[in-house]
């Protein structure tokens, strides 16, 4: 699995927004529709899809210590 494909399987399995997205790897929104999309050959990288990864692990850790 390529990081692009573990990026779009975090994001769909979880529902993540495209507004959300942006926040956690900083891109404009136009450019995360664009990454969903695969657009040009624009896909996420393997800086996104570790800076999503994190971000769900860290949320992740969080809702345990509930």
């Amino acid at each position: 699995m390529t990081s692009h494909e573990k990026a779009i399987y975090i994001i769909s399995e979880l529902g993540i927004a495209p507004k959300k997205i942006a926040e956690i790897i900083k891109p404009s929104l136009s450019a995360v529709y664009s990454k969903l999309k695969g657009e040009n050959r624009n896909v996420f990288t393997d800086e996104d899809y570790n800076l999503l990864k994190n971000y769900v692990l860290e949320k992740s850790k969080q809702i345990k210590k509930l």
